[in-house]
């Protein structure tokens, strides 16, 4: 069984998914390691051939308790996952759930990865204003670390889809002179 859950991980790590899956799914199947397990099967599943998300959510949840060896990372794929199934208000929950974690103890750029993704799942259920109200909010409390700018440019498009043209205006301003077409260009566009 642990060469078994080892050759699962060296397969996860390689990228050749598939191959994981099908050493991944007998050991879940006995019950063995499922929050370790639970990691790869979701991630597989959601974020690398998302074909299953259904079977994520379940992988997920388990590789997302307390003391799972990837419960940091499992607990904001499986926010992630629970949004592209329409539970809104749950994945919304789930990053809430990450941020009293997580939210003073990991590097700054999965804090805000956790805002953002947080916001997203707010704009998914409607509250486009809101989203952009907290991230913004987070953003300029913590201005460094990261790549701000495309952070900023979601606060704009959820102002703007929230009907507050003028904040997208304001928030969209400092990134018209930027370069990157997905930050610059859009920018200028929008």
């Amino acid at each position: 069984t642990d060469d078994r859950l080892a050759i699962t991980e060296r397969l996860f790590n390689r990228r050749a998914y598939e191959a994981c899956r099908a050493w991944a799914l007998p050991l879940w199947t006995k019950g063995v390691q499922r929050k370790k397990l639970g990691y790869f099967l979701g991630k597989i599943g959601s974020e690398r051939l998302r074909d299953d998300y259904v079977g994520a959510e379940k992988y997920l949840k388990a590789a997302s308790h307390r003391d799972g060896p990837f419960a940091l990372q499992a607990l904001s794929s499986y926010g992630i996952v629970l949004s592209k199934l329409s539970k809104h208000n749950h994945a919304i929950a789930t990053f809430n759930k990450w941020l009293t974690r997580y939210g003073t103890s990991a590097k700054t750029s999965r804090v805000v990865e956790a805002h953002y993704d947080r916001g997203r799942a707010l704009h998914k259920a409607g509250l486009s204003k809101q989203a952009a109200r907290e991230l913004g909010a987070y953003l300029s409390r913590h201005p460094r670390g990261y790549d701000s700018a495309k952070y900023w440019w979601f606060v704009g498009w959820w102002q703007y889809l929230g009907d507050d043209k003028k904040a997208a205006v304001r928030t969209r301003k400092p990134l018209l002179k930027r370069r990157n077409p997905l930050e610059g260009g859009q920018a200028r566009y929008w």
